[in-house]
């Protein structure tokens, strides 16, 4: 593998893991405001490392599809190459939708009881937490084409 190419693959699983743990950290934040709810943080504590561990494992599974060479033009149009690649991407969306709503909800909240100063921070939180969210989204789906496209020679 060419030096180039480890430099892409470091890059774009080191900021797949970098918008992951900022999404974690923003949705942990959330989950520990005083006017969270339970069902808040059960999602911050059990639901996101579920959706995250069932990402990472999509993309073990597309690597190991890659790396077992039953990846051709035709196994990723239609097989279990697509279907992780499918799944990798509506875990990624998942993850970026749910950790902004629970700020934007926590936003509200703080509204109705008149913290306009808190609200608004939070709010700017969530939308952070958003757009990191969609960039993840575009790094997963690099990662995984990145992923049924080994190197050649590695």
């Amino acid at each position: 593998m060419s030096g180039s190419s480890q430099a892409t693959w470091l890059a774009t699983f080191g900021l797949l893991g970098l918008v992951l743990l900022f999404i974690f950290t923003r949705a942990r934040g959330f989950a520990a405001a005083p006017l969270a709810s339970p069902r808040m943080r059960r999602v911050a504590s059990r639901y996101l490392p579920a959706l995250v561990a069932g990402l990472v494992g999509c993309l073990v599974g597309i690597a190991v599809l890659a790396q077992s060479g039953q990846v051709s033009e035709r196994a990723v149009s239609s097989g279990p190459v697509l279907t992780l690649i499918v799944l990798a991407v509506l875990l990624s969306l998942v993850i970026a939708v749910l950790v902004p709503v629970l700020g934007f909800t926590l936003g509200e909240r703080l509204k109705r009881r008149g913290e306009l100063e808190a609200a608004s921070c939070v709010t700017a939180r969530a939308f952070l937490a958003l757009l990191a969210g969609g960039v993840g989204v575009l790094i997963t789906m690099f990662a995984a084409f990145a992923l049924t496209n080994p190197a050649p020679g590695g």
